[in-house]
């Protein structure tokens, strides 16, 4: 896009920020801990809000800074999971999401976590537009050490069609709602579709 868009004040949306409004649902969620990976030295002011937001209901949201974010976004995967393992209880699963995803719900993220829970023996579950599979994704702990291996600009995603994972499919009720806000024409998209939600 040209422009740091993480911290994007959005009028359709009662001027949260683009990364604002991803991070607020992840807080809305039944999400146990929230970590947030962000480039070294990137602009965090979009972030104040919604670490007192954290503040307020009781769930940790904890801000990472990841060394080489800019060489892909498994620098960033890897720098979460690091951050994770080192806590004092493994979990047994986790949600990557991305940041900018600003139409993703809390609701959205229970459903992964949800038939997770529901159907044992899952190593993920992905959301899907019925096409592509895209973030919110769940990775079960099955999954953290290729987690560690990915390299480069490679998500989660790439693990998927590896046939030794059993996983599942959550289909996106509105596939708008999956939107990823790379260029222009993606805000234009989303502008359009905060509007229409009014």
């Amino acid at each position: 896009m040209g422009r740091s868009k993480l911290g994007i004040e959005l009028a359709c949306a009662g001027f949260e920020t683009l990364g604002g409004l991803g991070l607020a649902a992840a807080m809305e969620s039944c999400l146990d801990i929230v970590y947030v990976v962000v480039r070294k030295g990137s602009d965090k002011r979009w972030l104040e809000p919604y670490s007192q937001r954290a503040s307020r209901i009781g769930k940790p949201c904890i801000i990472l800074e990841a060394e080489d974010a800019e060489q892909g976004m498994s620098f960033s995967i890897r720098s979460g999971v690091n951050a994770m393992l080192d806590s004092l209880k493994i979990p047994r699963g986790l949600v990557i999401m991305l940041g900018d995803q600003p139409l993703v719900t809390g609701e959205m993220i229970n459903r992964l976590i949800g038939h997770f829970y529901e159907h044992t023996g899952l190593d993920y579950v992905v959301s899907s537009d019925g096409i592509t599979r895209q973030p919110p994704i769940l990775l079960a702990s099955t999954m953290y050490d290729q987690l560690m291996k990915l390299e480069g600009d490679a998500g989660a995603r790439r693990l998927l069609g590896d046939s030794r994972w059993r996983g599942s499919d959550i289909f996106a009720e509105d596939s708008r709602r999956l939107l990823d806000v790379d260029t222009e024409e993606d805000m234009e998209v989303l502008n359009r579709y905060c509007i229409a939600l009014k």
